[in-house]
């Protein structure tokens, strides 16, 4: 396979705090990665450093072939990486559909002076991107609510949100970071069917998450990290009861961290 997204030697250094160091990655092509660890290891760092969100220290990253170290976070979403954030980032006030909307602005054409006059080509235009956003919300079984507020949702449905959002943008690379946190257990039985669903879309997928029945149920490949670096990697039985993941997870003796 190959890998769509390589991290290099990826470092970040918080003045004396190295909290992503040296990190070689590889996520291959149509993959559902896993990067998890205890609380501390680095991975929202990764995430953060991988979409823009903060500068490198040193080392690269590499998507789609091509060197997007330090771009700025609306050229790399354009590049094709998109990331739902642990809290759902949404515009409270408009609705759901409005919500999608937004996440069409990497592929709006219409420009702002033909918005605001609303020329026939900007009203063509929103009618086909209504039409997408809807699709995305029946994908993720969320269109009934398409006139409601995001603030008034249940958390579940905030989070399907936040990855209808992101899915706007038509990513080649999903970055989820937490998805099922604070879920009950139908709910993450919920979102672990979606994540299924994006990678049939074609979208590559990278979950973080400490639920560590989500992740061995949805997960292809699991990337253990722990001080900022890799512990260790492989297939999610492989990942999850090897003695290094489980002591940094539990403590020594630890016998699975499953």
């Amino acid at each position: 396979m190959t890998a769509i997204l390589e991290t290099k030697a990826l470092t970040k250094r918080f003045g004396g705090l190295v909290a992503v160091n040296s990190l070689d990655l590889e996520v291959e092509q149509g993959e559902i990665l896993g990067l998890i660890g205890p609380n501390g290891a680095g991975k929202s760092t990764v995430f953060a450093l991988v979409s823009g969100f903060l500068p490198v220290t040193s080392g690269r990253v590499v998507f789609d072939g091509k060197d997007i170290t330090n771009h700025a976070p609306f050229r790399i979403a354009r590049a094709g990486i998109a990331r739902a954030f642990q809290q759902s980032l949404t515009f409270t006030g408009m609705t759901v559909l409005d919500n999608v909307l937004v996440g069409f602005h990497k592929i709006h054409r219409a420009g702002l002076a033909s918005s605001v006059v609303r020329s026939k080509r900007a009203r063509g235009e929103e009618r086909e991107l209504e039409k997408k956003a809807i699709e995305i919300l029946e994908f993720l079984g969320i269109a009934a609510l398409r006139d409601e507020k995001p603030e008034s949702l249940p958390h579940g449905h905030q989070k399907a949100l936040g990855v209808a959002i992101a899915l706007a943008s038509e990513p080649k690379l999903l970055l989820l970071d937490e998805p099922a946190t604070g879920m009950n257990p139908s709910e993450s039985d919920m979102m672990i069917s979606h994540i299924r669903q994006v990678r049939e879309r074609g979208v590559t997928v990278v979950v973080v998450e400490h639920d560590m029945r989500v992740v061995r149920s949805v997960c292809d490949r699991l990337v253990c990290m722990n001080f900022g670096q890799k512990l260790c990697e492989g297939d999610p039985d492989y990942v999850t009861s090897h003695p290094e993941v489980c002591e940094a997870y539990l403590g020594k003796g630890a016998s699975s961290a499953a």
